[in-house]
């Protein structure tokens, strides 16, 4: 998109509903979702803008990748000092994520620390 969009009233609905907006990062339900919820998600998504299903071993290479790049991250003083700032009690008011949307504990990567699938 470049240059000027003309204002419209979906455009400002849409500025208005940032505010009230916010993801809860907190799990719903123990419960499995039901395998024709899952299909109507997945026919949804890939008719809307494409989906792709990873393999078993996929998961594991991009599990992998994610913790490799929190442990790089994490040695990163300035990507820290920026995690503080848009978690932790100095994040300004309406920004950021609210400590109450954040998980008590970090879920359990789906294998142990420190294995590779390479």
């Amino acid at each position: 998109m470049t240059g000027r969009t003309p204002i419209t009233t979906a455009a400002v609905d849409l500025a208005r509903a940032i505010s009230r907006r916010h993801t809860d990062r907190r799990p719903v339900s123990e419960a499995p979702v039901p395998t024709a919820d899952l299909d109507t998600i997945v026919a949804a998504a890939r008719a809307e803008a494409g989906l792709h299903m990873f393999t078993p071993s996929q998961v594991l290479d991009l599990a992998t990748a994610a913790c490799r790049a929190a442990a790089v991250q994490a040695d990163e003083p300035s990507a820290r000092a920026e995690l503080q700032y848009w978690t932790g009690p100095a994040a300004p008011h309406g920004a950021g994520i609210p400590a109450e949307a954040l998980p008590e504990h970090l879920p359990t990567p789906p294998f142990p620390a420190g294995t590779s699938v390479a």
